[in-house]
């Protein structure tokens, strides 16, 4: 994902029609929020003071309220704030299909295939698993009623490259620690 993060980053400083996504990506793949609650996201709902937004129509019906690290408050720190929205989106007409369709101009541009905005969210899910950080808080952080919802968004190939390398180590350490290294285990 880091590379098809870097490209889409780029392709929007190619296109003044795109620039806008920019902070919406940064903002997607460190808070893990859908697509709606971000471009209805909202200033009165940011507490920059606070490091905390607040998801005030979630899927849930029940407010979330979600920690920015150091990115997102970068990120929402450089936007214009002229009107109630954190995002400049055009927001007439059918303002999520218009953004869909921006997504897939970017991703065109950008000569990323196959991925939908929404896959950002299940990237901050996999990088906070990665992070040795609990499916239970990635859950309580997506706004997911279950943990097997949550395991849904969960990439695990690093996860299992991990495990493996760790059977390897453990195994030298062992060797090692037994007075005796085999070069053949």
């Amino acid at each position: 994902m880091d590379e098809e993060r870097i490209r889409l980053q780029a392709a929007c400083k190619l296109e003044p029609d795109l620039e806008s996504y920019d902070p919406i990506i940064i903002t997607a793949l460190n808070t893990g929020m859908r697509v709606m609650e971000l471009l209805t996201l909202k200033w009165v709902a940011v507490d920059s003071e606070g490091r905390i937004i607040t998801v005030v129509k979630s899927k849930s019906k029940k407010p979330r309220y979600i920690p920015m690290n150091d990115s997102v408050l970068e990120a929402l720190a450089g936007l214009k704030r002229d009107g109630d929205y954190v995002f400049r989106i055009d927001r007439t007409g059918d303002f999520k299909y218009k953004f869909e369709r921006g997504w897939a101009d970017l991703c065109k541009l950008a000569n990323v295939t196959n991925f939908r905005f929404h896959d950002l969210r299940a990237t901050c899910a996999t990088k906070l698993t990665d992070n040795k950080v609990s499916i239970r808080v990635v859950q309580v952080l997506l706004g997911h009623s279950t943990s097997q919802v949550t395991e849904r968004y969960i990439r695990v190939d690093k996860s299992l490259e991990d495990a493996v390398s760790s059977l390897s180590s453990r195994q030298k350490s062992r060797q090692i620690s037994d007075g005796h290294v085999d070069e053949n285990p």
